[in-house]
């Protein structure tokens, strides 16, 4: 901490150095020191220029040099010592001044400045008494100057007074260690000999500046008695020696980590027996748990999250949905009703394999692992990967729903009732939302039959029976929903019938003994990535490809053809879509790969002129399915286009009955039909998507092929999960809100007339320009382009590609824009775009949608494809 005007608190972790300035009108979290100080030099000091026929200042009476920037204030012993801390400031991008008296040259590149002194001041040496300063303008820059503590801040002077500290050592150090054994994935044995050649570096070091510091005293004249007293009072319990002793062995580092951070430790419980058939003898089973009581403690004081307890921000305007606050499942629930500040828990269950499901590993380390998420995080923070716990682990084969489940439930009663005491909070209750998987996993969560074949009720939302779906028009038909008083009648018949199952229960959930949750209230949700995507979504456009093909308009290879030499956008690429092969009953790869195609198809078409009938009934179905995905997909939805949705939805499952009579509609055809009333329930549905929740199991798989060992893996796994979590909690995984790259000072005089009048708009003052910047994970940069504004539904929209991006004191982004005039191509659903009509500036928190769009140029046209639709607005 600093004294003065601006208090600066700088917390040191290894993945990344955290700067929070507290200054009552700044608040910023900047994480890097280029970044601090270039926040320091933008927004709380104002230069003058170099008054070069002033008389130089002079230094202190010892006769050091001073460094040119006022506001660093580091004085050095020697003119080669002053050029080199010069050098640094230039490093980092600061226009820093010639040292030389009457030279008024200013440089932020190392090898101008070089070549300058070689030119200009070859012969010349700088007397210790010269120094060029700066003119400050303000009373709060003068504070921060006066500061004896705010120097060069480089990482050998960076917090003296806390590096001399033997604990910050071994913090420090500790997490180098757990950044390359739980973050990096480095094996065992790679920390170790890391940490072995360490020691014995530091060890020469040691001897070396020993030896050294021993001649100079002894040059010195200093009496031989004396300098072997120095020499071992300079060196004596070396704080990084101490540090390393404690950290020498892999036992040693576990037991520091474990009791320096904010670790939870696995528990391991026992489930039932399973008895061999052979034997008839019961064999031991178990899972490991990680206490959700622990993990909530945990949770509030992590510093990466910085998680602050208040009531839920509901949308502001009627009708407006953006997260699951917004749906009823939520609003309803009348535990958050009586806790507006209590912690919103979300559930995740998935199966998943450690190695390559085939030859004799098949399914021998397949592992279901459950999955938290605490719904009172931004969203932003909420769905990364770092940001969800571990709940339990166990093996798949030996999963038993009431053994697993029960113990999970039981901590959420206590949870509901009692809460978790935090120092600085007080008692802090939580409740379950809801619970987030794939079918499979969610009927089995829900006590639903998993036969989704050949069952007849396969859906856990309403009492549809398999043969009214397959009826004609049977797939537009609206069916009785699941209550959870039909939930109970149907386990009351089930307990006086010999059948497995009643109307697709087959037995009462564990879920269901918690006082606010019930699985059909609902509280299983939907999945987009399994019900759309992976699941009726590459079955239809396979169809509707072999249509296209039959009808002569391409073939695969040319549609391959095309698929490669398409210009994907950078974020495209990384889910660039497979080949289509003819022999494939569905369209191969991931679910976001399917989305990708399925939205860029008609431009991938398009780009070869490959022939299109716009009128065809084909078409039309692949169009609607691409808009239903548009609105599903979209992040923020207002109700008034529900009811559109609805009718997109049922025209396209009677539109693929006619067209297709011969190809059965699907199970998650019907689950389609729900996805109106579904973002009802529970918001827009990208919020509860579950592949941010299958990125999470990446970890597991990584941290196994690290350790190479498989004998007891639900422990080695879920310890070493949380001891990354533990790292995480130091602060390791903060994020900014705004990042920017390749700034520059903006000067509005290198620019138009018409720009300047766009920006003065927002009277922006000292303002700086950059050619990217991220924004909460949505990154803008010149050429993109941007919604200002829709005054109607697909036809009305204001497109604007981004010339400059600027920021302000207050770090607000704006983006410069050229309005762009588009034209909507209803048979390609792409926005094209045409000449500049004007330029407008704007704050991104003003923009009618956040996605950031890249222009595919395609046979002398540009074209824009949105995301998402924009469906925010009240629909007339």
């Amino acid at each position: 901490m600093w004294p003065g005007t601006c208090n600066i608190v700088y917390v040191t972790v290894i993945s990344v150095d955290i700067f929070i300035v507290d200054l009552g009108h700044c608040s910023a979290a900047l994480n890097s020191e280029a970044a601090l100080r270039m926040h320091i030099l933008r927004h709380h000091k104002k230069f003058s220029k170099v008054n070069c026929s002033a008389p130089p200042s002079t230094s202190d009476d010892q006769g050091r040099y001073n460094c040119s920037l006022q506001f660093c204030a580091k004085r050095l012993d020697s003119h080669k010592l002053l050029i080199s801390h010069l050098k640094y400031h230039m490093k980092l991008q600061i226009l820093t001044p010639c040292p030389f008296p009457y030279c008024d040259k200013e440089y932020s590149n190392v090898q101008s400045f070089s070549g300058h002194l070689t030119r200009n001041h070859a012969n010349c040496v700088l007397s210790p008494d010269i120094s060029i300063t700066l003119n400050l303008e303000t009373e709060e820059d003068e504070q921060l100057e006066n500061s004896d503590n705010f120097g060069e801040m480089e990482k050998d002077d960076a917090g003296d007074v806390c590096l001399s500290d033997e604990e910050s050592f071994l913090v420090t150090m500790s997490q180098f260690y757990m950044k390359l054994e739980f973050e990096l994935f480095l094996p065992v044995s790679t920390v170790q000999y890391i940490v072995n050649e360490l020691s014995i570096l530091q060890t020469q070091n040691e001897q070396l500046m020993k030896a050294r510091l021993i001649k100079r005293l002894q040059a010195d004249g200093i009496a031989p008695e004396k300098i072997e007293s120095i020499a071992n009072f300079v060196y004596a319990n070396n704080p990084i020696v101490t540090a390393q002793s404690k950290l020498k062995s892999d036992y040693l580092r576990k037991g520091i980590y474990k009791k320096n951070f904010e670790y939870v430790e696995p528990q391991k419980k026992p489930l039932p027996l399973k008895k061999n058939k052979a034997t008839k003898a019961g064999r031991p089973r178990f899972l490991y748990h990680v206490p959700i009581q622990e993990t909530v403690k945990k949770i509030l004081k992590d510093k990466s999250l910085n998680l602050g307890l208040s009531a839920p921000k509901f949308s502001e305007e009627e009708g407006l949905l953006k997260d699951f606050v917004d749906g009823t499942v939520f609003k309803s629930n009348q535990f958050f009703i009586d806790n507006p500040t209590g912690l919103q828990l979300i559930l995740y269950q998935d199966a998943f394999e450690l190695v390559v499901p085939i030859g004799p590993a098949k399914k021998k380390h397949k592992i279901l692992a459950v999955y938290l998420m605490i719904g009172n995080l931004p969203i932003h923070l909420r769905s990364h990967v770092n940001s969800i716990q571990l709940v339990a682990l166990c093996l798949d084969k030996e999963f038993d729903h009431n053994a697993v489940y029960g113990i999970i439930v039981e901590e959420l009663k206590l949870l509901e009732t009692d809460g978790v005491f935090i120092e600085g909070r007080g008692v802090v209750k939580a409740s379950l939302v809801f619970i987030v998987g794939d079918n499979l996993g969610s009927h089995g969560a829900g006590g639903f039959v998993e036969n989704f074949s050949k069952s007849l009720y396969f859906c856990r939302f309403c009492h549809v029976k398999r043969e009214d779906f397959f009826a004609p028009n049977g797939e537009c038909t609206e069916h009785s929903l699941r209550t959870a008083t039909s939930y109970n009648n149907s386990l009351a018949r089930l307990a006086t019938s010999r059948k497995k199952a009643y109307q697709g229960i087959k037995f009462n959930s564990v879920f269901n003994n918690l006082k606010y949750f019930h699985v059909c209230s609902p509280g299983l949700s939907p999945c987009l990535a399994h019900d759309c995507f992976e699941g009726w979504v590459a079955y239809d456009l396979k169809l509707f490809l072999e249509y296209f093909v039959e009808k002569e308009w391409f073939t695969f290879d040319s549609l391959n053809e095309a698929l490669s030499e398409f210009p994907f956008s950078l974020e495209d690429t990384r889910d660039k879509p497979i080949p289509v092969l003819a022999s494939y009953e569905r369209i191969k790869g991931g679910a976001w790969q399917i989305c990708v195609f399925m939205r860029l198809l008609p431009l991938i078409i398009e780009s070869k002129n490959m022939k299109i009938e716009k009128h065809d009934d084909v078409w039309k179905a692949l169009l609607a399915v691409i808009e239903i995905l548009e609105i599903i997909l979209s992040p923020v939805i207002h109700e008034s286009y529900l009811p559109y949705l609805q009718s997109c939805i049922s025209f396209y499952l009677s539109s693929r009955r006619d067209l297709f009579p011969d190809v059965q509609l699907r199970p998650k055809h019907h689950y389609l039909s729900h996805a109106s009333e579904l973002i009802k329930c529970f918001g827009p549905l990208v919020r509860v998507f579950t592949l941010r929740f299958e990125a999470k199991h990446q970890f597991f798989k990584r941290a196994m092929k690290s350790s190479k060992n498989f004998i007891n893996p639900l422990k080695s796994l879920a310890v070493r999960h949380e001891l990354f979590q533990a790292f995480v909690r130091t602060g390791a995984d903060f994020r900014c809100d705004i990042q920017v790259f390749g700034d520059s000072e903006f000067v509005m005089s290198n620019y138009n007339e018409k720009i300047q009048h766009a920006v003065l708009h927002y009277n922006l003052g000292q303002s700086r320009e950059c050619v990217r910047a991220i924004v909460k994970g949505t990154t803008y940069q010149k050429g993109n382009v941007v919604v200002i504004r829709q005054a109607g539904y697909q036809y009305l929209v204001e497109l604007g590609s981004i010339v400059l991006i600027i920021y302000d004191n207050n770090d607000k982004l704006y983006l410069l824009l050229e309005k762009k005039k588009s034209e909507f191509v209803p048979h390609l659903r792409v926005y094209e775009l045409h000449s500049t009509l004007s330029y407008e500036c704007v704050c991104v928190d003003d923009l009618f949608s956040y996605q950031s769009l890249y222009v595919y140029k395609i046979n002398g046209h540009q074209f824009v494809k949105l995301k998402h639709a924009v469906v925010c607005d009240r629909l007339e």
